[in-house]
């Protein structure tokens, strides 16, 4: 393992999916983000709502509309993909850099944008990319804490990785 390796984040049984129990000793991790995914394609405003009133500690939000596609362009679907451009903002927006592990979950409004962020983070080349196995029910069945409250401020990065 090299030096940089070691602050990279590894999940036992790594793969695509990751439980809440493997999550939750590692909230505070430095190079850990979390982020809420949760959208509802007939009401807008509600993923961010839900994200506001509960979430896992230290998540940001990925806005399906606004983060996860680009609704500018007509004629490509529901949920066109992202410009590059947005998306690497969204990805400095939320601090991540090469050595970021991103866990991304949602819940069963039908939206999948968890696995779609998931999808996007390996489009883009990210190497340490998981979806949180059962989304937010499962955290919850898991009897384990949420916070509410805005996304604090957790500072801009520079995008290293190429979008």
């Amino acid at each position: 393992m090299t030096p940089s390796d070691s602050r990279i984040l590894q999940f036992p049984n790594a793969g695509p999916l990751v439980s809440p129990e493997s999550l939750a000793p590692h909230l505070d991790h430095p190079n850990l983000r979390i982020v809420d995914c949760r959208a509802d394609i007939r009401d807008a405003a509600k993923g961010r709502a839900d994200y506001t009133a509960a979430h896992i500690r230290n998540a940001v939000f990925a806005d399906l509309n606004t983060d996860l596609s680009d609704l500018t362009q007509q004629g490509l679907g529901r949920h066109p993909l992202p410009t590059d451009a947005a998306l690497s903002a969204a990805f400095s927006r939320w601090n991540l850099t090469p050595d970021t592990h991103v866990v991304a979950y949602d819940d069963a409004q039908g939206a999948l944008a968890a696995a779609r962020l998931w999808w996007l983070l390996k489009l883009a080349g990210h190497k340490h990319a998981s979806v949180l196995d059962g989304g937010l029910a499962a955290w919850r069945a898991a009897g384990l804490p949420l916070e509410s409250g805005p996304e604090s401020k957790i500072g801009r990065a520079s995008c290293r990785e190429r979008v």
